[in-house]
């Protein structure tokens, strides 16, 4: 075309798609110049747009046979349906349902080749009836996207963008209708933004004139001409473009190539049989669940697979890499050769190194790994947190590998198993010794001292700093040329300056005595530093950190998408970029987090504190509800953070405002209907707030989600009746319904009791509850209190470490005494004497005060 610019489809660009290709990263997207090359079933191409447009023009203007060329698809299509009905539907069946037998078979191999995912926005079966006919090395899942949730799977997403050929009438050809979509959040829309963003996209067919699709490639907002191009390259594929279209989309970033979809297909694609094979590979890896040889890795090897670090990091308060303790700033303590020493020689099952955060604790245990390794034992590291969904798993593969060593960071990531994990290693018949990592804080509200009773357990505390800890990390930093205001003072003044800060975390001592600054008011100024998207960003990374956990460029785009000031673009990317310069989020091998969990936490604080944390929760739970669908095992990454923010514990505890926790919950209702836990955690904040009608809709939703009777979702359902029966006790059929919810916990006492004290509880509190208000006679209220006196004490029994089951029992023993008290006082009232009032007066009273009082 003469003027424009095209581009050559040379050997150069045909290895750049290639490389693309066989990473997995590229993104295809389809117009209508992609499906006129194969055939419906009529015997006719499938046409292109404006031959669509002559067809449906015969139904909407039955008495002009000549088409008005001024006319857009979109509004003949909207007048053929309102005039012609089901003569409408007639003919786009007949159009654009697919003949794959006629069909060139290169558009099996299309839908073969490995694409992260595939937007098109034809509303043709093309897709569908390859799918339908041949077997595809991935199952392919046509989505509509006016109306199918958000979901992410290993399988060949392809969402029509516009609605499905069976979806009609509900697909989108008019500007009318662009518009209406347009005034709403439009959840796949959002996707292709932030895919956009973060993967190159091959366009065929299409020149990218339709009108939805264009308002947001404009939304992602040209780069200052001082910017450097963050968004990946790009390629439109069309065999002609007018001149201004072409240069409108070299601005963002998207290359023309002059060819059609066939003549790409035979020069880049036809012959990538080693690129496809490495594609599907890649994707294979990038959404099978984490198998557990990812995550028990020899020592020697994670060290060697270790990527290369700026060490002077570690003084900013990052979390320690191997090459730390080795070559960097995590000098040896004097306390650790010692240990090193007694664990050789003390025969022990398992040793715990705690600590408080950022005392040292995961250092010490990484040394001591290194030094147990240089005695010849074969040490392996366990990444607790990628593994904590999956106790049996681990403990049959460390059966099979037979490890002498096993570190455990952060092993409480195991949560109420970790005792039982720590125990069963040593059950083993040849069992490793057991390096375990874990704060003190988790420490003692695990009980683990308690689990592992039996066992011969190694317990050390990091201590604070040694003078000889303190000397050898000024000489550390003296080597390494980071004394920062140490340098020029005398050797005595450094020792000063670290012993002030001796009993602090060792990374907050070590940045105090090199820059003066606490660290914690270094992480307050960054925070306050931030805005907008980038506060947003720093925010939803520090919520995974903090979980042990990471996120991706994607999916902190797709977050900023969902309730930033915009849709995401060039300048969000550029921010987010200043980030990872700066140091403030690490990008580890794609995996983004702060330096330091201890830091995350106290970026959430200050979220918190400043009223900034109920837009990152948002965001953060959507892209987890995005990331997240049935198909997912619930060990994986994504549901496990999932679970965790709509938890509604966890939302009480980082927001104050109940209309801030509902405001989560509402956000993602519509990517969450489908599951039957956001019902349960939705419910379950409505019972902690006393919404009860409310929560008793959200639980019912909960039950009719899942199978089979849930314990979990029961045991909430008879909470939230006991509390309702507590809160009426002489409403109708109220005594009658607390008696089921009691027999049900009852039932669930029976077959989880063991594994389980959370029924015994509710069946505890809940019950006292009730039987302070319930309508029953004396004699009826002291068989209810013994009967629950019998649970709560076999509850205790067989979870002695749970205090709260104990006060509960100490709870109900008071009450049965009062009770007792009160009636004996009752008969006392027929005797003459006055002065028997008194104390009757003063029973009473504290009888009323302990009604009144809160529920335990």
């Amino acid at each position: 075309m003469p003027g424009a610019r095209s581009m050559a489809i040379d050997t150069g660009l045909t290895a750049r798609l290639r490389r693309q290709l066989g990473r997995g990263q590229l993104i295809l997207f389809t117009g209508a110049g992609f499906s006129c090359g194969a055939f419906a079933r009529s015997g006719r191409p499938i046409p292109t747009a404006e031959e669509l447009k002559r067809e449906l023009w015969r139904l909407a203007f039955p008495s002009k046979s000549v088409v008005d060329e001024r006319s857009e698809l979109g509004d003949v299509f909207e007048l053929a349906v309102a005039r012609a009905g089901n003569a409408s539907r007639e003919l786009l069946s007949d159009l654009l349902k697919v003949d794959v037998e006629r069909s060139p078979d290169r558009f099996r191999a299309w839908f073969s080749l490995p694409w992260y995912r595939h937007y098109t926005l034809n509303i043709d079966d093309l897709d569908e009836a390859v799918a339908g006919r041949y077997v595809l090395p991935r199952p392919l899942y046509a989505i509509s996207g006016p109306t199918d949730p958000l979901l992410s799977h290993e399988g060949l997403l392809s969402v029509h963008l516009n609605g499905r050929l069976r979806d009609y009438p509900n697909v989108t050809f008019s500007i009318r209708q662009y518009g209406q979509r347009a005034s709403q959040p439009d959840a796949w829309y959002q996707t292709l933004v932030a895919d956009l963003l973060t993967y190159p996209v091959l366009f065929i067919g299409t020149v990218l004139d339709e009108p939805g699709l264009w308002q947001y490639i404009e939304l992602r907002r040209q780069r200052a001409a001082s910017q450097v191009e963050m968004r990946p390259a790009s390629y439109l594929v069309a065999p002609s473009l007018p001149d201004a279209r072409a240069a409108l989309l070299k601005r963002f970033n998207i290359d023309w190539i002059e060819a059609t979809e066939e003549q790409i297909f035979a020069e880049v694609f036809k012959d990538a049989t080693d690129e496809t094979r490495s594609g599907h590979s890649a994707l294979k890896r990038r959404y099978q669940e984490e198998s557990i040889s990812s995550v028990l890795e020899p020592l020697a090897q994670v060290r060697e697979c270790e990527p290369l670090e700026d060490l002077s990091l570690f003084l900013l308060g990052r979390t320690p890499v191997w090459a730390d303790i080795q070559d960097g700033f995590a000098v040896e303590r004097s306390f650790e050769r010692p240990l090193l020493t007694n664990v050789l020689t003390g025969n022990h099952d398992v040793v715990v190194l705690t600590g408080t955060a950022a005392s040292g604790k995961s250092t010490t245990a990484m040394r001591l790994a290194i030094g147990l390794e240089a005695e010849g034992k074969g040490v392996y590291v366990l990444d607790a947190p990628e593994s904590s969904g999956n106790v049996g798993s681990i403990v049959e593969a460390i059966r099979q590998v037979r490890p002498d060593v096993l570190l455990i960071d952060d092993v409480d990531s195991f949560g109420s198993g970790t005792g039982r994990l720590l125990r069963a290693l040593t059950e083993l018949p040849t069992p490793p010794l057991v390096l375990a990592a874990i704060r003190s804080s988790r420490l003692q509200s695990l009980d683990l001292t308690e689990e592992l009773d039996g066992l011969n357990v190694l317990e050390m505390t990091v201590p604070h700093l040694h003078d000889s800890d303190i000397d050898a990390l000024i000489d550390a930093l003296s080597r390494a040329n980071r004394l920062g205001r140490l340098m020029g003072q005398s050797q005595n003044q450094r020792r000063r300056i670290f012993r002030e800060q001796a009993g602090r975390q060792l990374l907050v001592a070590m940045y105090y005595a090199t820059s003066g600054e606490k660290l914690q008011d270094r992480v307050f100024s960054e925070c306050e530093d931030l805005a907008g998207s980038s506060r947003l960003a720093y925010g939803m990374v520090a919520l995974a950190t903090m979980e042990r956990q990471w996120m991706s460029r994607e999916e902190i785009l797709l977050g900023i998408g969902a309730v930033g000031p915009g849709v995401p673009g060039n300048r969000e990317l550029s921010q987010l970029r200043g980030l990872i310069e700066r140091n403030l989020i690490l990008d580890q091998d794609k995996k983004l987090r702060l330096r330091h969990r201890w830091i995350a936490e106290t970026t959430i604080d200050f979220y918190i504190n400043n009223g900034l944390i109920g837009n990152v929760l948002k965001a953060f739970a959507f892209v987890m509800a995005v990331k997240a669908d049935p198909q997912m095992n619930w060990h994986a990454r994504e549901r496990r953070l999932l679970r965790r923010v709509i938890n509604h514990d966890y939302l009480i505890r980082l927001v104050s405002d109940a209309g801030s926790i509902r405001e989560v919950y509402s956000f993602v209702e519509d990517q969450l209907s489908w599951d039957y836990h956001y019902w349960l955690q939705r419910g379950s904040f409505e019972v902690e707030t006393g919404d009860l009608p409310t929560a008793e809709n959200f639980l019912n939703s909960a039950r009719g989600l899942t199978p089979r009777r849930d314990s979990i979702v029961e045991t909430e359902y008879a909470y939230m009746t006991l509390k309702k029966a507590a809160k009426h006790p002489r409403a109708p059929g109220a005594a009658l319904r607390a008696e089921e919810a009691l027999r049900d916990l009852e039932d669930i006492m029976r077959q989880r009791g063991e594994g389980d004290f959370y029924p015994y509880h509710v069946y505890g509190s809940q019950g006292l509850s009730w039987a302070r208000r319930a309508p029953i006679t004396p004699d009826e209220r002291k068989g209810l209190l013994r009967r629950l006196l019998a649970a709560l004490e076999q509850g205790v029994e067989r979870h002695p470490q749970s205090a709260d089951l104990r006060r509960l029992m100490l709870d109900l023993k008071r009450e049965g005494m009062m009770n007792a008290v009160d009636r004996e006082r009752e008969k006392e009232e027929d005797g003459p004497s006055l002065l028997q009032d008194a104390p009757r007066s003063i029973g009473t009273t504290q009888r009323q005060a302990t009604l009144d009082g809160p529920i335990p």
